[in-house]
């Protein structure tokens, strides 16, 4: 089982192809290294040979359950969706926004289709969503605070991101307290 391949660059920034490619940073190259030296020895009919053993991995790796949340608590007075303070309200086009909320185990419960984050524009007929965790200038990085989980949520703007007002949502599920949510205060982008 090979996992997934990435680049070096691309295995730096450990998002989800680069934490599941299993022989490290230069997994490609060494592919890329294999995969000619066979190509030679079938263009010219010599065989190759290696003083590498195989590795086995057959019965090392014990099955284990995902973690269904039940590990992590919240400080007190503090509820899951609750904001972590304090909240930055004023960025520039081509910034960060980030913004942290008091969350849960993302396995816990998880539903296929459903979203961790959502971004969303004020206008005058309402919010409208520009990017939720499906896009690639939003991220969601959950760490450890205390006894409980924080989600850390990133939309990186880009110079032609309209000024105006915009709120970041998370969402989630826990197994003591259900479905959750939280939303910031507006956000000003310039």
């Amino acid at each position: 089982y090979a996992g997934y391949v990435t680049t070096p660059e691309e295995y730096e920034l450990q998002q989800y192809e680069a934490g599941h490619t299993l022989h490290g940073k230069w997994t490609l190259p060494a592919y890329q290294q294999i995969s000619s030296q066979l190509a030679r020895s079938l263009e010219t009919g010599t065989s190759t040979a290696s003083d590498t053993s195989y590795d086995d991995w057959r019965g090392n790796s014990p099955q284990t359950d995902l973690p269904n949340g039940d590990n992590f608590s919240l400080p007190r007075g503090k509820k899951h969706g609750d904001l972590v303070l304090p909240v930055k309200v004023q960025y520039k086009a081509g910034e960060t926004v980030s913004v942290a909320f008091w969350s849960d185990n993302p396995t816990a419960l998880y539903e296929t289709g459903g979203n961790f984050l959502l971004v969303e524009h004020k206008t005058p007929s309402g919010w409208k969503t520009v990017a939720t965790d499906g896009d690639w200038n939003t991220t969601v990085r959950w760490r450890a605070e205390g006894e409980g989980l924080v989600a850390k949520i990133l939309w990186t703007t880009n110079a032609s991101t309209e000024a105006g007002k915009y709120r970041l949502s998370h969402f989630g599920q826990s197994s003591k307290s259900g479905t959750f949510s939280g939303v910031s205060p507006a956000i000003t982008v310039q």
